[in-house]
């Protein structure tokens, strides 16, 4: 007999004991099935078979048959299943349990619930306290009586589960009287999760309770439901004596916002303690008050002034796999001994005014070489070598300047051990040199964890007094080339001021920027198909008030006289961020052909690609180009390569 016919029977026939035993036979999924559904459509004929299923060993069907009887409201298993959770360590048939026996209610039920929550190896609370939840006003008046009780872990629970029950107010407020300040202290607790107005003045009243528990919760409460009424009682805890109940009512003012809030903490700056100064700065960031704004403006002008560094060791970031070009380009600029090579990075010496460094194209970011650390050292290790760290220049201007701040960054540093050490060492070390502040965004430096095969290479960034980015990139689309990688490019075409030279797709124009700012050129032009990518290309060539033609031009049919380019760079779609492979193969073929017929015998072209095996083939097939070198390079986790091909 299939499921249906189960079904039906139980439905249209009284059921006796001969059907429930013959069920009883019934192979373990059709069981299961009948149980469910029997429960779902709560088919109240089918109680007997849920009752059977009960007494079941295989622990599918009786999690069913539990849930089931949950749906269903049966009261007479309510010593079963409680005896059956006393004696099952299975956590899913459990928690199965609770639900089921919330939904049958009655007295004896939340008895049992109370009892298992004084169990001090509670488990399952989630559960248990959804459950509690479930039996509302009659949970309510236990609960309430369970927050005195003598152990103050049971009496939280109660607290927290009363905390998620509405209607609860009326019945805790009178503890607010009582002389036990435990007591007082769950139910101002209580007030503050329960997001009520109504509970404000009792809030605030308790502001002046004699206990510092109950103080500091009713600051903390009034600050969640962010009643600006509520701002005034709080301001006068920014001038309190102790630290915690000014961090405190900085988080609730910071919390409830508004023109007086933001006032009051604006006014609290220069008597704020030093252990509340970030939480401060971050709450002023919170409500729009960047006061970093103005201190950085400071910092920065004083640095420019009176920075001194000379003879020092940096780290340039630069493309991974253009290490050797790059290094070329800096040695063509500046007299640098150079240290180490890693992958996208470069360690040198440097002799001259750190400023020049500023004109570094060829670099993503540079910062300066603190020192080399081995991995698995310890804390007292790593403070021994910090201490050898001569950052004098800095440590005369900012020592004792507690504006001044600094960030951890040793997100590379995968080790949670280590890196947590290495943390509590630096943080050590700049206690002991120091009154700088650690802040998340708006800091002045950034020391930067950069990891090697067996080493830690610990560097310190100058945020904005050694800054490499491009002012020019405002407008970008989503395959914009980092500017770097675009210069370096440029540098592989080998520059010439007889170029004439082309960016076939050249997307926000990073490239032919680039290009134009290398100087020494006849003419430069960029196209792209994209309408909305040229108009970005214009808006940033404006920024930097330099001349290079920008077309709306198809790639594949080039409006360019035969021979009449001399340099080609382009960046060209790969296929899997944008675009497809399938598109590609009707892209590449044509391109070519464009490429064959406009650039000059001798003329060279740059391609940055992913798309290796369709541009091999096209090469061959060609025989008008030969490539002169290849690179393969990592862009976040793609390993494209540069083609640098020559016109024959």
């Amino acid at each position: 007999m299939n499921v249906d016919k189960i079904i039906f029977s139980i439905i249209n026939k009284k059921t006796n004991k001969e059907d429930v035993e013959k069920f009883r036979l019934k192979a373990n999924d059709s069981q299961q099935n009948v149980i469910q559904i029997l429960g779902k459509r709560k088919i109240k004929q089918g109680i007997p078979f849920v009752l059977e299923a009960l007494k079941n060993n295989d622990k599918k069907i009786l999690r069913t048959a539990i849930w089931s009887a949950g749906k269903l409201k049966i009261k007479e298993t309510t010593k079963e299943l409680q005896k059956i959770f006393k004696n099952i360590k299975d956590e899913k048939i459990r928690r199965v349990i609770i639900w089921t026996l919330s939904k049958i209610k009655g007295k004896e039920n939340l008895l049992f619930f109370l009892q298992l929550l004084k169990d001090e190896n509670l488990c399952l609370k989630k559960s248990l306290y959804l459950a509690l939840v479930e039996f509302g006003e009659e949970s309510i008046l236990e609960l309430t009586g369970l927050l005195k009780d003598k152990d103050e872990k049971i009496a939280w629970r109660a607290a927290e589960i009363l905390s998620k029950m509405p209607g609860v107010e009326t019945k805790i407020v009178p503890l607010l009287k009582d002389k036990n300040k435990q007591i007082r202290r769950m139910v101002i607790y209580i007030l503050g999760q329960t997001d009520h107005f109504e509970n404000m003045d009792y809030l605030i009243e308790a502001l002046e309770d004699e206990d510092i528990g109950v103080r500091k919760r009713a600051i903390r409460a009034l600050g969640k439901l962010k009643e600006k009424k509520a701002v005034s009682y709080l301001v006068k805890f920014l001038e309190d004596k102790s630290i915690d109940f000014q961090r405190e009512s900085i988080k609730s003012l910071s919390n409830i916002g508004g023109e007086e809030a933001l006032g009051s903490l604006i006014n609290i700056r220069e008597r704020v303690f030093p252990q509340n100064y970030n939480i401060l700065n971050k709450s002023l960031l919170q409500l729009g008050y960047n006061l970093r704004i103005k201190i950085n403006k400071e910092i920065f002008d004083k640095m420019e002034r009176k920075l001194d560094i000379t003879q020092f060791s940096y780290l340039a970031e630069v493309p991974e796999g253009l290490e050797g070009v790059a290094l070329a380009d800096i040695k063509n600029k500046y007299f640098i001994t150079l240290k180490k090579i890693l992958p996208g990075k470069i360690i040198f010496d440097y002799q001259d005014d750190i400023r020049k460094l500023r004109k570094l194209k060829s670099v993503k970011e540079i910062y300066l070489f603190l020192t080399q650390i081995k991995r698995g050292e310890t804390k007292e290790k790593f403070l021994d070598q910090l201490r050898k760290i001569d950052i004098s220049p800095l440590f005369s201007l900012f020592k004792n300047d507690k504006n001044f701040s600094f960030f951890l960054n040793l997100r590379e540093l995968k080790n949670f051990v280590q890196r947590t050490e290495l943390s509590k060492a630096l943080r050590q070390w700049l206690l002991e040199k120091t009154l700088w502040v650690s802040l998340s965004h708006g800091y002045n430096i950034e020391f930067k964890i950069f990891s090697g095969d067996e080493s830690l290479f610990l560097t310190l960034k100058l945020i904005d007094f050694l800054d490499l980015r491009r002012k020019w990139r405002k407008s970008l689309i989503s395959t914009s080339l980092e500017p770097s990688l675009a210069y370096l490019m440029c540098v592989l075409s080998n520059v010439s001021d007889s170029d004439i030279f082309l960016d076939p797709m050249c997307g926000s124009g990073t490239i032919i920027i680039e290009r134009t700012l290398i100087g020494f050129c006849k003419k430069i032009i960029g196209s792209d198909i994209n309408r909305e990518a040229v108009r970005f290309a214009k808006n940033n060539l404006n920024l930097i008030k330099e001349t290079a033609e920008i077309y709306q031009w198809d790639a594949m049919n080039l409006p360019l006289e035969k021979n009449s380019i001399t340099k080609v760079v382009v960046n060209m779609p790969y296929g899997q961020r944008v675009g497809s492979h399938q598109a590609n193969l009707k892209l590449y073929p044509l391109f070519f052909k464009e490429l064959e017929r406009i650039v000059s015998v001798g003329g060279t072209v740059v391609i940055l690609t992913q798309e290796k095996k369709l541009l091999d083939n096209f090469i061959k097939k060609t025989k008008k180009f030969l490539i002169n070198r290849r690179i393969t390079i990592n862009i976040g986790g793609l390993q494209p390569d540069i083609f640098i091909l020559k016109k024959i």
